[in-house]
Parts: C-alpha cells; sequence; structure tokens
C-alpha cells in the first residue's frame, strides 16, 4: 500500500513532501511535518493575475482500496461535507490548515526576506547613533524602518500585508523589550513625505510609488 503527504494551494496540489509503503510510518511523519509548521508571517495572499487569498492545506493520503469511503468533514458554515481529492487513486486520512512564511522584496536587498530576516537584519541593527531610536510606520502597502541614517522600504502585497507586518515587528519588540517606536498608518501629510522620501531613495516613478499592491 501507498501512502504520500501533500501540500495544497487553494485545493490545488502545489508539492509531495513525503512517500512511503507502511501507515504507521505515514501517519509518524504527518504528525511530525504538522508539528514543525511554526511560522512568524503566514503567507495570506499570492500574485496570480491579482492579488488572491491563498490557503494551503497538508493531506495525508493513502493509495484507495476498495472498502474505502471518503472522509467526511465540516466547512466553514458547518455543513457536513465529503472529503476528494482531483484524483480517485487517493483517499484522504487526514487534513491539515498548513503555513507558509512570507517573503518580502526589501529595496537594496538580494532576494526577498521573511519577518525573521526583517528583524534580526533591520529592526535588531542598532542605530550608527546609539541614542537614536528606529521608527516603523506603514503607508499603502509598504513598511518603512528608519532612523536618522537608514531609510528601509518594505513592499508588502497588499494594504493587509502591510498593516499585519507593522503589527508583527511590534507584537515582537513589545515581548522583546526593543525600543523601537511603532506609528502605525501614517496620516496623509506624513504619507506624502514618505512619497517624497522614497522616490529620492529609489528613484521609483510616483505612480509605482502611489499603488496600494505589487499588482496595479
Amino acid at each position: 500500500m501507498k501512502y504520500q503527504i501533500i501540500v495544497t494551494q487553494n485545493k490545488v496540489k502545489k508539492m509531495r513532501l513525503h512517500r512511503c509503503n507502511t501507515e504507521p510510518t505515514a501517519i509518524r511523519k504527518f504528525q511530525d511535518i504538522t508539528k514543525s509548521n511554526k511560522v512568524l508571517f503566514p503567507q495570506r495572499y499570492v500574485n496570480s493575475r491579482g492579488i488572491k487569498e491563498v490557503k494551503y492545506e497538508i493531506l495525508l493520503m493513502k493509495e484507495r482500496e476498495e472498502n474505502d469511503v471518503n472522509r467526511m468533514s465540516r466547512d466553514e458554515l458547518g455543513r457536513l461535507i465529503e472529503e476528494r481529492t482531483n484524483n480517485e487513486k487517493w483517499v484522504i486520512i487526514n487534513k491539515k490548515q498548513f503555513f507558509v512564511e512570507e517573503k518580502f522584496l526589501v529595496f537594496g536587498y538580494q532576494g526577498r526576506l521573511t519577518a525573521k530576516d526583517i528583524i534580526k537584519d533591520i529592526v535588531m541593527k542598532k542605530p550608527a547613533n546609539l541614542k537614536d531610536h528606529k521608527q516603523v510606520i506603514y503607508a499603502l502597502n509598504k513598511v518603512i524602518i528608519q532612523d536618522s541614517l537608514n531609510f528601509d522600504i518594505i513592499v508588502c502585497k497588499n494594504v493587509d500585508d502591510a498593516m499585519r507586518l507593522h503589527n508583527t515587528l511590534q507584537e515582537f519588540c513589545q515581548r522583546y523589550k526593543q525600543k523601537v517606536l511603532f506609528q502605525g498608518k501614517a496620516s496623509p501629510k506624513v504619507r506624502s513625505e514618505i512619497w517624497k522620501k522614497i522616490h529620492e531613495v529609489t528613484g521609483w516613478k510616483y505612480d509605482q510609488i502611489w499603488r496600494s499592491s505589487t499588482r496595479p
């Protein structure tokens, strides 16, 4: 008998994490993966012909036998539904939500950074002037982390992600007593100053700066 563990993205197979021939091994591996699946900033949106909400699930599946019946579960409205797969060769044994760490475009950095990277490489980096304090603010889909010498721009997929990232960084700094000033959502006056500064630092055109998502 064959077993497999896969991750789906909005009900479509994204990747296979494990494959084996015994049920105890499959169950143990599924439990290990779900137990260790901890992220700081879970991905909620994807770029797919626009910004769309995304839900990942991890499925433990076995090759269907003659007397196997599909697993039953309740949907968001509490209705009892039959869990079916796109391939009737397989039947679902167990299923849980799966979390993927979001990665952000940060101006001046190669590759995308996770929230953990941003904390380590930007938030926790001491200012040149030790009496200076870092400030964090968000405007539309951009989170700004600055002090008197540095101006870091984090581009999020949309406004919701920018707010979530601001709040995630704030929760971290409050928990570990970091002296960082969090200013929340920028007012219209402050936002216009931020747009000017972003233009000076990056050279981006204003119509690009004014976007509220990475998909216009």
